[in-house]
């Protein structure tokens, strides 16, 4: 059994029990002891915090695929913004906002990465702005939007698709900025 098995198993659950899933139903699904476990992660606070850091590691690999692809400007920009590598694209996101409630220093962990490291979309949209594809805007109100829609989404109480709700954000965002 190696880590990435346990951390895509322990984000599966996550997404699907929210942070009530226990330790011996995530070794019980993997067909492995407790203590293997814990011999990879202290607690489930640093299995948790592994995940998060995972999933954000993921996503800086698929940004920098978009931002290095053929892509014209227009859709790097609605990709970059809404990234996530297909596996997660169907995560209950809602279930992953409730770190918030009981592990607040992994959800802090988790809202840095959303408000983080925007220069790549920052430039792209700066790019856009010169080369006249997008009207000349505010990026910082635009990232602001952005990060408010996504931290909405994970503390939202329904269950919504979050992925499709970014679609939707960012078909509205583009469609305002667009010549």
């Amino acid at each position: 059994m190696n880590k990435n098995e346990i951390l895509e198993q322990a984000l599966y659950y996550l997404s699907t029990n929210g942070v009530k899933f226990t330790m011996s139903q995530l070794a019980t699904s993997l067909q492995i002891s407790k203590k293997t476990i814990y011999t990879m992660f202290d607690s489930k606070e640093t299995l948790l915090l592994e995940v998060i850091e995972n999933s954000f590691r993921e996503i800086k690999r698929s940004e920098k695929q978009i931002i290095e692809s053929d892509l014209k400007l227009e859709e790097k920009i609605k990709k970059l913004i809404i990234v996530l590598p297909d596996r997660y694209q169907n995560l209950n996101w809602y279930k992953v906002g409730e770190l918030k409630e009981k592990y607040p220093k992994i959800y802090e962990v988790l809202i840095y990465h959303l408000q983080s490291d925007w220069k790549p979309t920052l430039d792209l949209l700066q790019q856009g702005i010169k080369e006249g594809v997008l009207k000349d805007f505010n990026v910082d109100v635009f990232k602001l939007i952005v990060e408010g829609t996504m931290e909405h989404i994970l503390s939202n109480h329904q269950q919504i698709d979050y992925y499709q709700e970014l679609e939707e954000m960012m078909n509205i965002l583009m469609k305002g900025i667009l010549k």
